[in-house]
């Protein structure tokens, strides 16, 4: 899982021990992930209450996951939006957002596609990433990412392929890394 490994690598980048990822080792589809991130959330809560303690519940909770051709994408973004889960949504897969490191988008393309433009630029890569290579291309991914979200949004097409909201995740992070 290419996710993960991209996340640790981050959380390690960024060197701020007030900043906890917790990935869940559950996968599924979308629906699924936005349902386990409720649950984490409100047990986080339920425990923070119950022990009177306001740091054992989440500042944030994110779900990362990829269009593809999953079911039910409109429902998890509906059910995120009802409990306050922040959500990464790359369209058509995180590849868009790996790539966005090292260069421009390609447009509109099949996740196939983009996995093929990513193993171009990161030889090696087959769904395993070293974040330290694409350390240095954080903050142009966020401006690509961010300018593509813009031009989606002003032509009324706010998740149309290509998009990424990885980087609102990114900047999120890296703004507690500079406190």
């Amino acid at each position: 899982m290419t996710e993960p490994q991209y996340l640790r690598g981050l959380e390690r980048w960024v060197r701020n021990n007030t900043i906890e990822i917790k990935i869940s080792d559950k996968h599924g589809v979308p629906l699924t992930l936005v349902k386990q991130a409720v649950e984490l959330k409100e047990s986080a809560d339920r425990q923070a209450r119950r022990e009177k303690d306001g740091f054992l519940a989440y500042d944030e909770v994110w779900c990362v996951f990829d269009i593809d051709e999953h079911p039910a994408v409109n429902d998890a973004r509906q059910l995120a939006q009802a409990y306050d889960i922040d959500l990464a949504v790359s369209n058509p897969c995180f590849e868009l957002w790996i790539l966005l490191h090292v260069r421009e988008s390609p447009g509109a393309r099949h996740r196939y596609d983009l996995l093929g433009l990513v193993a171009e630029k990161l030889p090696g890569y087959h769904k395993h990433l070293r974040f330290d290579d694409l350390a240095s291309g954080v903050e142009d991914a966020e401006r690509r990412a961010r300018a593509l979200q813009t031009q989606a949004d002003e032509e009324g097409e706010p998740h149309r392929n290509p998009t990424t909201g990885v980087y609102r995740l990114t900047e999120s992070i890296t703004r507690k890394r500079c406190g």
